[in-house]
């Protein structure tokens, strides 16, 4: 399904490094950033600019620009947000969100991570992750 595919990484924060080498081995595809797109027109997870929706409306808008502005197909953007935990007021907390979105076969798929601040967060997690709950990972491997 994926082999031999090109993969866009929307971000222009150098996501890459950490999610190309991963999804290159798990998925045998090629990676690319494109500057078509500025990601950080949607809002910035610092607040400096305002997002208008809510973080995972975001990120499916994110796919959605970043890949008609590149003419590709098949997508991988990832949305964070950092702010005062829901339950312990001294504490800071992250939101992480992954999609990965293909458009040549209608398929998407997100992952949510939360974490406090003092903990390390993994954006770069491995396609299992993101594979539907209902579907094989083994079976998004195979297919070619």
């Amino acid at each position: 399904m994926f082999a031999g595919r090109k993969v866009l990484i929307a971000t222009k924060h150098k996501k890459e490094l950490v999610l190309s080498p991963i999804l290159e081995k798990e998925l045998v595809v090629t990676c690319f950033v494109s500057e078509q797109f500025d990601t950080d027109t949607l809002g910035t997870f610092s607040g400096e600019i305002e997002r208008k929706h809510d973080a995972l409306t975001t990120l499916r808008n994110k796919c959605i620009h970043a890949a008609n502005a590149s003419k590709s197909d098949l997508v991988i953007a990832s949305e964070g947000s950092f702010g005062a935990h829901p339950s312990i007021f001294f504490a800071h907390a992250n939101q992480e969100l992954v999609m990965l979105k293909d458009f040549k076969n209608d398929l998407e798929s997100f992952r949510k991570q939360k974490e406090f601040w003092w903990l390390t967060h993994k954006v770069g997690r491995t396609f299992i992750d993101l594979c539907p709950d209902n579907v094989s990972s083994d079976k998004y491997l195979q297919q070619a």
